[in-house]
C-alpha cells in the first residue's frame, strides 16, 4: 500500500461503465494500492449506493449533478492524503497488478520530489476513445512508422511556416506519437521508467487519468478556473479544460510527467 495516496473516482449515472471500471480495479490491484478510496457520486441513486458497498469504497452523496469541476472540488475536499489519483467512472484498469503499483509508487515520488506538477497515467499504448492528441499532431509532423509521400510532407511543412505558434503548441503531443519524442522536440526530456517530462507550454491539462498533489489542485489550478472561468461552460458548468488551456498555462512553465500510462477510456 502507498502511504499519503488517495484515489477518487467521479460517477454520474452510467451504471455499468462503472462498473466495469470498478471490476477492473480490483481485479488489478488499484484498490489494494492506495490508503484511501472515495467515490463521487452525482445525483446519487440506490444504484451508487448499493455498488459502493460491494466494492468498500467510501461514497460521498450528491443529491445534484456537480459538473467536472464541482466534483473535482468534492472529491479534493473529502480526500484523507495529501496526493490524490482522480479518475472517471469510464477509465478503466488495463494493466497488471505489479505495473500498477510499480507506476504509482513512481507517479507519486515524481510529484513529491518536485520533478513534475502533474503526472498523466492515461495509457500511451492503448489510450481509448476520444483521444485526439496524434491526430492533430500529424497535421504539423510526421509520426511513426509510415512515412508520408512528399506532398503530405509539404503540406505539413506549409501548416507548421502558417501557424508556427499552432505546430510549437502541439509538440508536447509528440510523446504519444513517437519512439523518441526528445530526440525532435529538444524541450521533452525523457526519464527513467519510459516517462517524459513536457512543460505545460506544449502539452495540455487534461482532465483524464491524473495524479496531483492536492494543495496544488485546490490553491494554483482550480483557483485559476474560479477566478478565470471559461466562457465556454459544459452544460451550464465550467470544464477545467477549457478554463486552463489558455496562454496562462503554457506561460506558467509546469512540468507534467507522461508516464506509460495504466488506464483507457471507454466509448
Amino acid at each position: 500500500m502507498i502511504n499519503d495516496l488517495s484515489l477518487a473516482i467521479i460517477t454520474w449515472r452510467n451504471f455499468e461503465k462503472l462498473e466495469l471500471t470498478l471490476k477492473s480495479y480490483q481485479e488489478g490491484g488499484l484498490f489494494d494500492a492506495v490508503s484511501d478510496c472515495i467515490l463521487i457520486s452525482q445525483e446519487t441513486s440506490d444504484a451508487e449506493r448499493n455498488i459502493a458497498k460491494q466494492y468498500g469504497l467510501r461514497l460521498v452523496e450528491n443529491p445534484k449533478n456537480l459538473g467536472i469541476e464541482g466534483a473535482w472540488r468534492c472529491a479534493l475536499n473529502n480526500i484523507n492524503n495529501n496526493y490524490c489519483l482522480v479518475l472517471e467512472n469510464d477509465c478503466p484498469l488495463i494493466e497488471s497488478k505489479a505495473t500498477t503499483l510499480q507506476e504509482l509508487i513512481f507517479a507519486k515520488e515524481l510529484l513529491e520530489n518536485g520533478t513534475a506538477d502533474v503526472v498523466r497515467l492515461r495509457s500511451r499504448r492503448a489510450p481509448g476513445a476520444k483521444f485526439y492528441n496524434i491526430e492533430k499532431y500529424s497535421r504539423y509532423f510526421e509520426i511513426e512508422p509510415t512515412p508520408s509521400d512528399r506532398k503530405t510532407i509539404l503540406t505539413k511543412q506549409l501548416r507548421k511556416y502558417l501557424r508556427p505558434f499552432k505546430a510549437k503548441r502541439l509538440a508536447g503531443s509528440s510523446v504519444y506519437a513517437l519512439s523518441h519524442p526528445e530526440k525532435r522536440h529538444k524541450r521533452i526530456k525523457r526519464v527513467q521508467n519510459n516517462t517524459y517530462l513536457v512543460p505545460s507550454s506544449i502539452l495540455n491539462w487534461t482532465n483524464q487519468s491524473v495524479m496531483i498533489q492536492r494543495d496544488f489542485m485546490v490553491d494554483t489550478l482550480l483557483d485559476r478556473v474560479k477566478t478565470h472561468p471559461s466562457s465556454r461552460a459544459l452544460n451550464g458548468f465550467q470544464d477545467i479544460e477549457r478554463s486552463l488551456n489558455s496562454r496562462w498555462w503554457r506561460r506558467s512553465n509546469f512540468t507534467i510527467a507522461v508516464t506509460p500510462g495504466l488506464f483507457t477510456h471507454l466509448d
